[in-house]
C-alpha cells in the first residue's frame, strides 16, 4: 500500500522492496500490479534524475537487483517447462537414436490395471 504523501523516490525505493520481496518469495502473480505503477514513478522520476543524481543511483542499483531476480525466476520457470516436457516425452514413449543416427520413435508401454497382492 503506497501513501500519496510521499515523494517519487520514497515511493519507488518501497515498491522496489515489495518487487524484490515478491520475487524472492516466489510470489510471480504479485508483480503484475506493481509494474503499471513502477513505470509511473520512473516517469515522474526522470526529470529529477538530473536534479538528484545522488538520491537516485540506490534506485538504479535496487532496479538491477530487481531485473537479474526476474531473469532468474524465467530461468527457473523455462528450467520447469523443459523438465516437464521431457517427462511427458518419456510418458508417451521417448525418442532415441539408432546406430546410422536416425532418430527413432519408442512407444509408451500400455497401460494395464496394476495388480494387487495381499
Amino acid at each position: 500500500m503506497t501513501d500519496t504523501h510521499l515523494s517519487p523516490v520514497t515511493e519507488l525505493d518501497r515498491l522496489l522492496d515489495e518487487e524484490r520481496d515478491a520475487l524472492t518469495g516466489g510470489r510471480l502473480a504479485a508483480l503484475e500490479p506493481l509494474l503499471e505503477r513502477k513505470a509511473q514513478l520512473i516517469d515522474a522520476l526522470r526529470n529529477e534524475a538530473s536534479e538528484a543524481p545522488d538520491r537516485i543511483a540506490p534506485l538504479q542499483i535496487k532496479l538491477k537487483r530487481n531485473r537479474e531476480l526476474f531473469e532468474q525466476a524465467l530461468d527457473g520457470l523455462r528450467s520447469v517447462s523443459e523438465r516437464l516436457e521431457a517427462l511427458r516425452e518419456v510418458r508417451n514413449g521417448g525418442a532415441t537414436y539408432d546406430g546410422r543416427g536416425q532418430k527413432l520413435t519408442l512407444d509408451a508401454a500400455p497401460r494395464g490395471r496394476m495388480e494387487k497382492r495381499a
